[in-house]
């Protein structure tokens, strides 16, 4: 009975992890769908902006009246950029926490025809995928990137080299 008790529970806190991605799946396509909506109202209003008071424009038109329109139609852009750029941030992080939600409740239907051991072996190796290695491999990619910047450049005598050669040469340009 406890073997089957610790299955239950095994599969009701799978279920419990899904839901979890779930909900932070949903709250990010609600932020998508909010961040979208000012993207579309904001080259609404550019459209209308640039309709009304720059090409139905009657009378003279000077130039601090051209760079204004220009300069406002401008800052509707970059609001139409950025609120289309966080929307688009919200949709990634949505399905990436869709596909973890997937994973995760199909994970027991999969692993259901295999051994008990084979079985723990296989989550034991996803532990690390689900819980909090994305966070990780993007600060060690970064540092990665970092080291090999200064490897290269430490391990490269040649580009020392003449780095050197020219610093001394525009310090003595400098001093002529």
């Amino acid at each position: 009975m406890n073997e089957e008790a610790e299955k239950i529970v095994g599969i009701i806190s799978m279920k419990g992890l899904a839901s979890g991605y779930q909900k932070i799946a949903n709250d990010e396509g609600r932020k998508a769908f909010w961040w979208n909506m000012g993207s579309i109202a904001s080259i609404l209003a550019v459209i209308v902006f640039g309709v009304f008071f720059i090409l139905l424009h009657e009378g003279t038109m000077d130039w601090t009246t051209l760079i204004s329109r220009v300069v406002l139609s401008g800052f509707g852009l970059t609001l139409f950029t950025y609120c289309a750029k966080q929307s688009s941030n919200y949709r990634n992080e949505e399905r990436r926490n869709r596909k973890i939600e997937l994973e995760l409740a199909s994970l027991d239907p999969y692993l259901k025809d295999l051994e008990e051991s084979q079985q723990k072996e296989v989550k034991q190796s996803l532990v690390n995928k689900y819980f909090g290695v994305d966070f990780l491999n993007s600060n060690s990619k970064e540092s990665h990137i970092n080291e090999n910047g200064f490897d290269l450049l430490m391990n490269n005598p040649q580009l020392l080299q003449t780095l050197a050669e020219k610093v001394s040469q525009f310090k003595q340009t400098e001093k002529q």
